[in-house]
This record gives C-alpha cells, structure tokens and sequence, in this order.
C-alpha cells in the first residue's frame, strides 16, 4: 500500500507555487513535510486531496484517491461552527450519515471520544474551546472515519508542550496500529526527530530532499533550508534537539 505522487505543478496568479514534485508515501510510519514558511507545503497537501487544481498524477495503491480513502486536518483551529464537541466529531462520518445517526456510528464516536479523553467535554460548544481543545477534537474528528491515509498540517501549533507530545503519540499510536499513511506538516525539528520517519523537504516549491529521518536531519542540509546555524544535540532516549543559534548572513 503507498500513495503516489507524480510530477504535481501548481500556479496561482503566474506565480509558480509547486515545480513538480514527485514521491512516495508508505504505510506505518509518519510521513513529515518541512520547510520554510511560503515554501509550499501546505500546497502541495491540498494539491494532493483536490483542494487546489494542480497538474500531475495521484494514486493509491494503483487507483485513483477517493474522499473516503483519507481525513485531513486543516492548519489552524478557528472556532467557524455553533455545534457541540459530539456533533464536530459526529461530521467525521460526513459520508456516511443519513436522515438518523446509526449505533455503529454512535459507538465509533463514544470510542474515539474515550481514547482521546475528550468524553468529560462531549456536550460543549466547539467555540467555547480552547484552540489547544479544539485540535484535539479536530483529531478525533479525523480518527472516527477509520482513514486509510491522514493528512494534518501543522496540527500541535496551538498545544503546550505537554499535549504536543501526547497528540502526536496518540498518532503515531494510530498510524503502526491501523498500518494508515500519515503525512504531516510540522515546524518543530525536534519533535520531526522524535515521531517522523521518512522526511520530504520543500524548497520554493520544489522536493530537493527526502529520505530516512537519520539521512536529513544532517547540520549541512536544515543549516542550508533554513538559512540559520544550527546546534544540534542528542538527548538520552536517542533523539535529537535541534536548536537555532543565529541568522547565516
């Protein structure tokens, strides 16, 4: 099982935002995307999914990406509906929902509730919340469909630090579990050091690297994309901290 991606172009007001990007996306493991800000990360994923016309080829396993195949989890966690914790859930079931909600689907919303400690606030207003709450339930919201592939752009960024290691456990959890393709977006390197396995980097708009977590994370190439000096230890449990020290003039 992998998603494929072949030769994407994307160009919005003559500016050409994606140059043909090609990979692959396997199975078990996180999938992070990395760049600069306006490198066309977030881009590329919605190329991916349809949410912006881009040329190119896209498929999973052999066929063609259907809705149902994957959820996404969009950057940011802006309170935009006046419906309860359960309800936001609940429209991860977009597709399948009728005139009434079945048991089944009850049940795999109380489920995914539970494992995300999330139940306590089931009756809430989705506004009401914290955005740190907020993509908690946006995860839950994407988890309750049983993906095959997930797609999260920048979902930890409005978490502590406490909660940044515990949302992208429960995915990671999820991801060898469900054996799901997860690509995700993510500024944090140390944390891209701790969760993600194979690492694809955009620079303005093209993939000039990707490769194994151990393979990318090097001080030449992120000192390179990211225009900083980098110092760059290793903790005790084996991961790196990746920290900047100054602007490369």
């Amino acid at each position: 099982m992998s998603l494929i991606v072949e030769g994407i172009k994307l160009k919005k007001n003559n500016t050409q935002i994606l140059k043909g990007i090609s990979c692959e996306f396997k199975p078990g493991i996180i999938n992070g995307v990395i760049g600069v800000n306006g490198s066309g990360k977030s881009m590329f994923i919605k190329s991916i999914i349809k949410l912006e016309h881009a040329e190119g080829n896209i498929s999973f396993n052999g066929s063609k990406l259907k809705n149902e195949d994957f959820s996404y989890i969009a950057q940011g966690s802006e309170a935009i509906c006046d419906l309860s914790v359960y309800e936001v859930v609940l429209l991860g079931l977009y597709q399948s929902l009728g005139w009434s909600v079945s048991k089944e689907q009850m049940e795999k919303v109380d489920n995914v509730l539970n494992r995300l400690n999330l139940k306590s606030m089931e009756a809430r207003n989705f506004q009401t919340l914290s955005g740190g709450q907020r993509q908690m339930v946006l995860l839950a919201q994407a988890l309750v469909k049983e993906p095959k592939i997930i797609f999260a752009d920048e979902p930890t960024s409005a978490l502590d630090l406490r909660n940044q290691l515990e949302y992208l456990s429960l995915l990671l959890e999820y991801t060898q579990k469900h054996n799901v393709i997860t690509i995700l977006i993510l500024h944090d390197l140390s944390l891209i050091s701790r969760y993600v396995e194979k690492i694809h980097i955009i620079e303005n708009g093209a993939m000039n690297y990707k490769g194994d977590n151990k393979d990318i994370l090097k001080k030449d190439i992120l000192e390179s994309v990211y225009g900083v000096d980098l110092e760059i230890t290793e903790t005790k449990q084996g991961f790196k901290s990746i920290f900047p020290i100054s602007i490369k003039k």
